[in-house]
């Protein structure tokens, strides 16, 4: 019988229609040999049942840990309809069984505990670090004097990359000079527009930020540290790439659940291949509620390069 013919009628005469209908789907099936005779029952599998049991050694696990989910006992070709429509979901989560089987071994849960307790240290620890008791400055990429300031918007950062896209960034701010009674104001992220890349627009007046006490601010300086939180949050059971294809998948997404930003100071050292594109001192914030907003300055312009020592 044509498997149209069995979708038609929508009923499984004989176990011929079960083959047909068990291959249609990615599926087969076998009827045990118990020394005498067939069994009156039978086994229905996925059809690349060896290949998940490889899957499943090279997770440090065995076909056991998921034999109900990859094994079903069919006694009455009435029941074959309902198990292989159960079988076939099984399968297409078996990636997801397999990630809760690991993650739900006492190991992994230890691990994950110890890398918790490694989080929160750090988010204490950021506490004490640059960019906080420094002022930010904002300077939009677009005429924005019509605004008393910007509208802060909740980041969305994606996984993957090198930067949190979707941020609201600053840098922290600099006094630059002052003439005819006017003080003129920068950061790192002008001088990067300035010197290297003048065809940006760049506005002549910025926002300025003070940060709350209590932000959490992740410190990224290198590619050493990049690798050490991306790890942190394998160990957190967040799933992931191996750490070779860390800049495709960067956890940036599960980082903004724990960290209100993340902070980038350059640093000289060969660890730079991940942060390279940062260019300059810069904070990404995911959570602008600990920012309150200061008032405007004016930016220093690219002819004025030279900095007062008495105005710093």
């Amino acid at each position: 019988m044509r498997i149209l013919e069995i979708e038609e009628i929508n009923h499984i005469r004989d176990w011929d229609d079960v083959k047909t209908d068990a291959e249609s789907k990615g599926l087969s099936f076998f009827r045990p040999f118990n020394g005498t005779k067939l069994a009156d029952f039978i086994i229905l599998l996925p059809k690349n049942y060896e290949e998940i049991g490889k899957l499943l050694l090279s997770n440090g696990m065995s076909i056991n840990d998921i034999e109900r989910k990859v094994q079903i006992k069919i006694e009455n070709i009435q029941d074959y309809s309902k198990a292989a429509n159960k079988l076939v979901t099984y399968i297409n989560e078996i990636p997801k069984i397999i990630a809760n089987i690991k993650n739900s071994r006492p190991e992994n849960t230890a691990q994950r505990e110890k890398a918790y307790t490694t989080l929160q240290r750090l988010q204490k620890a950021s506490m004490n670090c640059k960019p906080h008791g420094i002022p930010q400055l904002f300077v939009p990429r677009i005429k924005s004097s019509k605004y008393s300031r910007p509208i802060l918007a909740p980041a969305q950062p994606k996984i993957g990359g090198s930067k949190p896209n979707e941020s609201f960034w600053t840098s922290s701010l600099k006094k630059e000079y002052t003439r005819n009674g006017i003080t003129y104001y920068g950061s790192e992220w002008v001088d990067y527009i300035i010197n290297d890349r003048p065809e940006f627009y760049r506005n002549s007046i910025g926002y300025v930020y003070k940060i709350s006490p209590n932000a959490r601010i992740l410190i990224i300086r290198n590619t050493r540290e990049a690798k050490q939180i991306f790890q942190l949050y394998k160990n957190l059971g967040t799933p992931l790439p191996d750490i070779s294809q860390m800049s495709l998948g960067f956890p940036w997404h599960e980082i903004q659940k724990h960290w209100d930003g993340v902070h980038h100071e350059p640093t000289n050292n060969k660890y730079t291949d991940f942060t390279t594109p940062y260019s300059c001192e810069s904070t990404a914030w995911f959570n602008t509620d600990v920012l309150e907003y200061v008032g405007k300055v004016r930016i220093r312009s690219p002819e004025n390069k030279s900095k007062l020592k008495n105005n710093k």
